[in-house]
């Protein structure tokens, strides 16, 4: 049973964690853990961008593991402590002396807040990619691969997440065009090699998408070069922007967006700490997202416990 947020501010939680991916999900169980009233509110699916990863081999204790499961697994040891969960769209977050966390539906009081909401995914900006949402264009090969069985598709982007796509997609459809706009790819060596030794992947190779077109569903893309492909569907895979608007005005972000913390996850908003991917670093995975989420816990733990025993 997933219980409901509480209704009454005499009762506010001592923290308030946006977003259940892997760090928010983590900062969960350790708080709760240590007996702490706590509310995890999501907007979408528990997991974050797991859920869209067809296959993790980097993750301690797994040899393979789609994305999926593991969101799974995670959010199942959440909900076993008694965690309670709301799903809506957190709007904006305000201080006085304590929080104020708006969602689209109620206003919630906190002590203190984790952000841990992640990225969403980088479009083109091309006005007709609006048009072709579930219509051929897709940011989920594990959600949409099936729906192209046999027909013919392209991938565009140059990282992990597009060769991935790219070979997961090889398994499924009759051909796969990597469309990236650099001669080398960002992506690790081994799945490189991958992607060069699958027959039915061709790779575009200094190539950009300039449009798409289609009458009731995407039929073709052409290509900076003015070449045609025709394909049923694109897969778009070229990067993530924080989720983070609702913080502007706050004065945590840095200038593409992330949160600014120190090594402890602590925001200069005093009682606002942020980890997993919307924190400004250099390494994004689901392993560093856990670690960001656990030491973020950690010290908050500490400090709402020394105020609960300063109140008694």
């Amino acid at each position: 049973m997933i219980t409901k947020a509480k209704e009454s501010e005499e009762n506010m939680y001592d923290c308030v964690i946006v977003g259940a991916g892997p760090a928010g999900l983590t900062a969960a169980i350790y708080l709760r853990r240590n007996g702490l009233e706590v509310l995890v509110v999501e907007k979408n699916a528990p997991g974050g961008q797991m859920i869209n990863t067809p296959r993790i081999e980097n993750y301690p204790g797994f040899p393979y593991i789609d994305g999926a499961s593991l969101a799974l697994s995670m959010y199942q040891q959440v909900k076993d402590l008694q965690t309670p969960f709301l799903f809506s769209e957190v709007i904006d977050i305000r201080k006085e002396e304590d929080f104020t966390v708006y969602t689209k539906n109620q206003e919630i009081k906190t002590k203190t807040v984790v952000v841990a909401c992640g990225m969403k995914h980088r479009t083109l900006g091309l006005l007709e990619e609006e048009k072709y949402i579930h219509k051929g264009l897709s940011w989920c090969s594990l959600c949409d691969g099936a729906l192209y069985k046999g027909k013919d598709v392209a991938v565009l982007g140059g990282g992990n997440t597009a060769l991935e796509d790219s070979l997961y997609l090889s398994k499924i459809v009759n051909k796969v065009y990597l469309i990236h706009r650099r001669d080398s790819f960002r992506a690790e060596h081994y799945l490189v090699e991958q992607v060069k030794k699958e027959k039915n992947i061709e790779l575009c190779l200094r190539e950009e998408v300039q449009s798409l077109q289609g009458e009731d569903h995407l039929e073709q893309i052409t290509l900076k070069s003015g070449r045609v492909l025709q394909v049923n569907a694109l897969f778009e895979a070229i990067g993530f922007e924080p989720n983070t608007n609702f913080l502007a005005h706050l004065g945590v972000l840095n200038a593409s967006g992330f949160v600014i913390v120190d090594d402890e996850g602590k925001s200069e908003v005093d009682g606002l700490y942020a980890a997993g991917d919307v924190i400004s670093k250099k390494v994004r995975q689901i392993s560093t997202a856990v670690g960001d989420g656990a030491v973020v816990a950690t010290h908050l733990a500490k400090r709402i416990q020394s105020c609960h025993l300063q109140e008694m």
